[in-house]
């Protein structure tokens, strides 16, 4: 199996304040790759050329969490993200004599494709109680897709909520309806 070269980029960072009843946290990634397809060289009387394939891929990931606590031992969790990929897929015929690149003008040869999601999630529970405690969220994801070979521009929103309580009648008995 060939080899296909790589070149590779990618930072992050995290960040968390701390407040007097919880923190606030950022973490962010970002990655660039450039995949380099050398194709087979095509060698004629007159000629010497290749057609080589590039994929430039882009991702991009933002969170932003959010933890406090309250005095009445409850605790509030937010979490909400932003991620963002995007691939280009480019061909060019490459004059192997001077070493000029050709950019194909076929749609074929050319790709691209973006991706974007949104995600906001969040939860609050309550750890007060000896008898009685519950946890009640919600959780929202949105996801849009664009591209040559996609039809049109797809797009899903996911949306839920949800309630968990357990309840300890007696020491040795747990119930936990949801």
């Amino acid at each position: 199996q060939q080899w296909l070269p790589k070149d590779q980029r990618f930072a992050d960072l995290n960040y968390t304040y701390t407040l007097k009843n919880g923190d606030i946290s950022y973490q962010g990634s970002l990655f660039n790759e450039m995949v380099s397809n050398k194709g087979l060289p095509t060698i004629t009387s007159y000629d010497a050329y290749a057609f080589d394939d590039y994929y430039e891929t882009q991702r991009l990931n933002n969170y932003l969490f959010i933890n406090l606590r309250f005095k009445s031992k409850a605790n509030l969790n937010l979490i909400n993200a932003l991620s963002l990929f995007d691939r280009q897929k480019s061909v060019y015929r490459k004059n192997l004599v001077n070493m000029s690149e050709t950019l194909i003008p076929v749609e074929d040869d050319q790709s691209s494709i973006q991706f974007a999601n949104v995600n906001f999630r969040g939860t609050y529970s309550t750890t007060q109680h000896a008898k009685l405690n519950y946890q009640l969220g919600y959780d929202i994801v949105y996801e849009k897709g664009s591209g040559d070979r996609m039809e049109g521009n797809p797009e899903i929103i996911d949306a839920a909520t949800f309630l968990s309580m357990e309840y300890k009648p007696i020491n040795r008995l747990k119930i936990m309806p949801a």
